[in-house]
């Protein structure tokens, strides 16, 4: 995706999920702000707001070198990866026909890069984190017993289905499971051949391959905005539902 609309992509779903969270808090104010399913949202912004304002310095400040220069003092990234470049390639650094330029950009390009690979996947690792532990948490409320500390997730899911009318997404579901479980491995799925179609798209799942998705930050803005959805659903299943406190979060920290 391009960098100025997935800028702009991650701007628009921040804001997207800020109104949500506003009006599912108007809509059930009898839920205290640190209610897990409220602190879903926040969560989830969190990792769009981080993720938006590494993408931004990508864009605006990475390949700008006065910035560097006036936080020399401060600021040795570059440094540091001429150090990494002598120690894998020794002499040849030495000997790029001392083409300042060339070393330059190489150096940009190569943590361009690496801010690239790093993004994409913990975009979903966090997004997956505050939706699995939103439901983790409910699981004890819901089903009125403990949640066994060894129990996945798909058994958590599998479970709480049928009590939050959310049978129709068991594909969905499915989906996100193997998507966590391939990123958990550094994008390789490690289980059986397998197949998804979801969202009218083919997500195709190879033992010990790297997952192949074509518009990969496309797929993770289709599965946001299912997310969305999904908790509309949980809210109303569970409006009569006192407090379920989220842990991580204060009170006073949303106030």
């Amino acid at each position: 995706m391009d960098q100025i609309k997935l800028i702009t992509q991650l701007n628009s779903t921040s804001y997207v999920y800020h109104t949500k969270l506003k009006e599912m808090e108007n809509k059930y104010p009898q839920l205290k702000k640190n209610d897990v399913r409220f602190t879903f949202f926040h969560k989830c912004i969190q990792v769009f707001d981080n993720i938006l304002l590494l993408y931004i310095i990508r864009k605006y400040y990475l390949y700008d070198d006065d910035f560097y220069k006036k936080h020399k003092n401060g600021i040795t990234i570059r440094e540091g990866l001429e150090e990494q470049f002598k120690a894998e390639y020794g002499n040849d650094f030495n000997n790029w026909d001392n083409d300042e330029e060339e070393k330059k950009a190489y150096f940009y390009n190569l943590l361009a890069n690496e801010i690239g690979s790093f993004t994409v996947f913990t975009f979903f690792h966090g997004i997956f984190v505050a939706f699995e532990s939103t439901f983790r948490l409910m699981y004890p409320r819901i089903k009125n017993r403990e949640l066994l500390n060894n129990i996945s997730i798909s058994n958590v899911l599998d479970e709480l289905k049928l009590d939050l009318n959310l049978s129709d997404y068991s594909k969905f579901f499915d989906l996100l499971r193997k998507l966590r479980n391939s990123v958990h491995n550094n994008g390789v799925y490690t289980q059986h051949d397998d197949e998804i179609i979801w969202n009218g798209f083919e997500y195709k799942f190879i033992k010990n391959k790297p997952i192949d998705i074509e518009n990969l930050w496309d797929k993770w803005f289709d599965i946001v905005n299912e997310l969305i959805t999904i908790m509309e659903i949980v809210f109303s299943k569970t409006k009569n539902v006192s407090t379920i406190p989220d842990p991580q979060i204060t009170i006073s920290k949303y106030l």
